[in-house]
C-alpha cells in the first residue's frame, strides 16, 4: 500500500524512497511523484489532502489518490530510487484531524438520538472556515441540536479512546460497521475508526487517538437544504478558540463604533437605519429643490447658452437628472448631465428634442466615459466607469453643436 503510514495519524516525519517521478500531464509545471510509502494524506473521504515538505526544502503542493496509490506534486523533480525525508504541515493536519473526528462524533450522536443519518459533509479548509454535515431530514429542532452538542461534549470529557483498525471485507464485523458505501476502485482490507462505545465507521482519513483531543464542539446553526435535508454547521477544537477570539474582537470593535454593549446592538442598529432612511428621504427632497432652482437660475441668466446645457454633481441621481430634463426639454436644447464621484463609477443622461442627435451622440459619450448605455427617443442614459472624464464629454457636446 502506497500510504501505509496513514494508519498512524500522529506520524509527522518519515523517510521514504522515490518510486517514480515524471512531468504531470494535467498539472502544468508540476512533477508527479510516487513514493514507496508516505505520511501525506491524499485528498479523500471529505478530508482535504495534507501539505508538507521533502528534505526540508521542497514543498508538496498537492496529494491525490489513484486507486491505492498516493500521488504527490512538487515543482522540483526527484531521482528515482532517491531517499527523502518527509515532514507534514502539522498545524494543518491537526486541524483536519480535529474537524474530521468531530464530524464522526457529531454524526454518531445525532443518529443515535434522533435517527437522522448524515448523507454528506464538508470540511472547510482553514481556521476561519466552518464545517457542516448534511442530514437526511429537515425535521431537526433547535432543542435536538442543543442536546446533541451537550452529549458530544460529555463524551469528550470522558476521554473515550479512538482506535484505527483494519478489517477484512468478508469478516462478520464488516457488516456491522457504519458506512455510506465504499468508494469506486476500493480494493483490499477496510480501515475503520472505532470511537470507544460511540461509533465504528469506515474511513480513510486522519483522526485523533482520544476524544479529549477534540477539546470541545460547537454546533453553530442549522440550514434547511431543499425539502428533505438539513445542514448542521459546526467547529471543533482549535477552530472554536480561533472563532471565539475573532468574534470577541469584532464585538469590541462594534461596541466602540455603536457606543453600546452587545445587548444593545439590535436597538442601536435599528435606530441608525431609521435615521438613514429619514436622511435619504430628506436628501431626495433637497436634490429635487436644487434641480428646480438650477433650471430656473439657468433660464433667467442673461448668459445662458441657448443650444445646450451641461451639469455635473457628485450626488446627482436619476431623479435629479429627470427633473432637470423635464423642465428644460420644452426649450429645445441638448442636455448632458453626469453624476458620481470624482473618480470611478457614475451615471449620465443625454436628452433633447432632436431624437436623431441624441441617438447619434449617446453611444459616443458612453464610450468616452467607458460605460454602457441605451435609450430611445429623446433620452439616452447609462452607467460609466470613468466619470472623472465628464469634462471631456461636455467639451464634445459643445464642439459638436458649434460646428453644426
Amino acid at each position: 500500500m502506497a500510504f501505509e503510514c496513514q494508519r498512524n495519524s500522529y506520524k509527522c516525519e518519515f523517510d521514504s524512497k522515490v518510486l517514480s517521478c515524471k512531468i504531470s500531464d494535467n498539472k502544468p509545471g508540476l512533477y508527479r511523484i510516487v513514493f514507496d510509502d508516505t505520511i501525506l494524506f491524499p485528498e479523500g473521504g471529505g478530508q482535504p489532502e495534507d501539505l508538507g515538505c521533502l528534505n526540508d526544502s521542497i514543498s508538496v503542493l498537492h496529494v491525490e489518490r489513484e486507486g491505492d496509490v498516493a500521488v504527490h506534486y512538487t515543482k522540483v523533480p526527484l531521482e528515482e530510487g532517491e531517499h527523502v525525508h518527509m515532514r507534514v504541515n502539522w498545524e494543518r493536519r491537526w486541524d483536519h484531524m480535529q474537524q474530521h473526528s468531530g464530524q464522526h462524533l457529531i454524526t454518531a450522536v445525532i443518529e443515535r438520538k434522533t435517527g437522522y443519518k448524515t448523507i454528506s459533509w464538508c470540511l472547510g479548509v482553514g481556521l476561519d472556515n466552518k464545517c457542516f454535515i448534511e442530514l437526511d431530514s429537515n425535521k431537526m429542532s433547535l432543542q435536538q441540536l442543543q442536546d446533541a452538542e451537550e452529549e458530544c461534549n460529555k463524551l469528550i470529557i470522558q476521554s473515550r479512546a479512538v482506535n484505527v483498525r483494519i478489517i477484512e471485507r468478508d469478516s462478520e464485523e464488516f457488516n456491522l460497521v457504519r458506512s455510506r458505501g465504499l468508494p469506486s476502485g476500493s480494493v483490499g482490507p477496510i480501515r475503520v475508526v472505532d470511537m470507544q462505545g460511540v461509533d465504528v465507521n469506515m474511513c480513510c482519513g486522519t483522526h485523533v487517538s482520544n476524544l479529549s483531543h477534540l477539546q470541545c464542539i460547537k454546533l453553530l446553526h442549522m440550514e434547511q437544504k431543499g425539502t428533505s435535508s438539513t445542514l448542521v454547521h459546526f467547529v471543533v477544537g482549535g477552530r472554536v478558540c480561533h472563532q471565539l477570539g475573532r468574534m470577541h474582537a469584532n464585538e469590541r470593535s462594534l461596541s466602540k463604533l455603536l457606543s453600546c454593549g452587545p445587548e444593545e446592538y439590535g436597538r442601536q442598529i435599528e435606530k441608525i437605519s431609521k435615521n438613514q432612511r429619514a436622511d435619504a428621504k430628506q436628501n431626495k427632497i433637497y436634490l429635487r429643490e436644487i434641480a428646480e432652482l438650477t433650471v430656473k437660475n439657468h433660464l433667467s441668466s442673461p448668459c445662458a447658452v441657448e443650444s445646450y446645457f451641461v451639469l455635473h454633481r457628485d450626488d446627482a441621481d436619476h431623479e435629479f437628472m429627470s427633473v432637470i430634463c423635464n423642465m428644460l426639454l420644452p426649450h429645445k436644447i441638448l442636455i448632458l448631465l453626469t453624476g458620481g464621484g470624482r473618480k470611478g463609477q457614475g451615471i449620465f443622461l443625454l436628452s433633447g428634442k432632436d431624437d436623431k442627435l441624441v441617438s447619434e451622440l449617446g453611444p459616443q459619450i458612453s464610450a468616452m466615459l467607458e460605460g454602457k448605455g441605451g435609450g430611445r427617443g429623446s433620452r439616452y442614459q447609462g452607467k460609466v466607469q470613468k466619470i472623472e472624464l465628464y469634462k471631456v464629454a461636455f467639451e464634445f457636446v459643445k464642439n459638436h453643436l458649434c460646428t453644426q
